[in-house]
């Protein structure tokens, strides 16, 4: 999944910097590097699309989602990435935009409590959009199991997704 949207995100989004975590690499420690390399790196002269596909979790405890990177053993919160540190990391990254697309189990957690914006289609709404700092996420589910399987050997989020961004056509 990751690797089809990111050959999407090169080829026709002008993306000319994609940093990766496949499989195996993506332990946690990993991934807290890659976004602090992100927090240490980016400008508000950047913009920046992070996406996950991996398994989540949701703890009703602590009433609290968590990616599950590859090395943990177990779903203890010390070998998870809580949806609250992604929070911390988002709001830290200096970019202009950033947009988080998580495909993984119970990752509505991440937009819990936020408010959506209704959106005009026209130039003048988009000039205004553009001209401020942006924090946007979307999710393949809520608070809930998503299905792994799809078509063409991406989950059905992630087909979707990569579908839309090739047909897009819109100038915004």
């Amino acid at each position: 999944d990751a690797r089809g949207v990111a050959a999407e995100l090169q080829k026709d989004y002008n993306f000319s910097v994609v940093r990766t975590v496949y499989d195996k690499e993506a332990t946690r420690a990993k991934i807290m590097a890659e976004l602090e390399w992100c927090v240490d790196n980016l400008t508000e002269k950047d913009n920046l699309v992070i996406f996950y596909s991996g398994h989540g979790e949701f703890k009703e405890s602590l009433n609290k989602g968590f990616w599950v990177p590859v090395d943990a053993l177990t779903n203890a919160t010390s070998q998870l990435i809580s949806n609250s540190d992604l929070h911390t990391f988002i709001a830290s990254i200096r970019t202009k935009h950033t947009l988080l697309i998580a495909d993984a189990c119970f990752s509505g957690d991440i937009t819990r409590g936020r408010m959506n914006y209704p959106v005009e289609d026209n130039e003048k709404f988009y000039r205004k959009a553009h001209s401020l700092m942006s924090r946007h996420a979307i999710t393949s589910g809520g608070i809930e199991p998503v299905m792994d399987g799809g078509k063409e050997g991406h989950s059905i989020f992630t087909y979707y997704l990569i579908k839309a961004l090739r047909e897009n056509k819109a100038k915004f």
